[in-house]
């Protein structure tokens, strides 16, 4: 006879709870490492798109797999998972613009001066004084670097225009409003291959759940039973869910893991084979955690 489903969830957390200390061991390698790679500083140019890139997203990444792993120190798993998901959407972003550097880390690296621009603006309409240095400073920039982020009604625009051999008249904000790229998340990790993407439809899009406190999540959580008493107290939610910190830690693994192939392979650092065994080792695990699975 099959193991009833609350057999089975029960079976999840005891094997949860005996892997978690080796992707505990796992993950501190990992972060040994990372800092090492770090250790002397690394000398980059600081116009470069792609040096930037590499660096703050490594470093960022960095940063959030210490707040996994100290929101799983605090039993706070589920959160831990959201930390976690934006480490795999930094990841895929990252991968997906070192697929065409520079021109996509370009993309992504001088519209900042697009929002530095903006600010100003948004500055002076509201009385305030702008620096003219600043202003002066920033304008070459916007003026090399804004076409390139132009919305596709302005580009349209601009494409008649000279079809017909007459001028266009930019708007005051001609640029894209809210981000560098308008590819969405989903259509990168589409780009980068079938793993990527099935990795994406089930941590990225299953965290949403509990991210946007979707109804299925957020009862998960309570964990009441029918015969419960109608009554909601502030610790309703369950404290243990160590399936979730599991998932969490190993995906902000991989996360980390696959920006610090970026940075060594943009800056040519020389740590193909130490990158290479803690994936060796974290792959196994994986595969060890399905295999266990009855």
């Amino acid at each position: 006879m099959g193991k009833s489903l609350e057999q089975h969830e029960q079976w999840q957390i005891e094997s949860s709870r005996k892997e978690l200390p080796l992707f505990v061991d796992l993950t501190s390698e990992l972060e040994a490492l990372a800092h090492g790679m770090f250790t002397p500083p690394i000398a980059y140019q600081t116009d470069n798109g792609a040096d930037v890139m590499a660096l703050s997203f490594a470093t960022k990444q960095l940063e959030h797999l210490g707040s996994v792993r100290a929101l799983i120190a605090a039993d706070l798993h589920r959160d831990a998972q959201l930390i976690a998901r934006t480490m795999l959407e930094a990841q895929g972003t990252l991968r997906w613009a070192f697929n065409r550097a520079p021109e996509r880390t370009d993309l992504w690296f001088w519209y900042g001066a697009i929002l530095d621009w903006r600010e100003m603006a948004k500055s002076k309409a509201q009385g305030f004084e702008v620096d003219p240095a600043d202003e002066a400073e920033l304008k070459p920039y916007v003026d090399k670097h804004g076409p390139n982020h132009y919305k596709a009604r302005v580009r349209q625009r601009i494409a008649e225009a000279r079809k017909v051999g007459t001028s266009y008249d930019l708007p005051e904000d001609p640029w894209h409003p809210t981000d560098w790229t308008e590819l969405n998340v989903r259509a990168m990790f589409e780009e980068l291959g079938d793993g990527d993407r099935r990795l994406y439809d089930s941590f990225y899009r299953r965290t949403s759940e509990w991210g946007h406190s979707g109804p299925r999540a957020i009862l998960i959580a309570a964990d009441r039973d029918r015969e419960d008493a109608a009554e909601w107290g502030s610790d309703q939610f369950t404290d243990d869910d160590v399936r979730s910190g599991n998932w969490a830690l190993g995906v902000a693994c991989e996360s980390l893991l696959r920006s610090l192939d970026v940075l060594n392979a943009h800056f040519s650092l020389g740590y193909d084979d130490r990158l290479k065994s803690i994936d060796d080792k974290l792959q196994a695990r994986f595969a060890e955690s399905l295999a266990s699975m009855p």
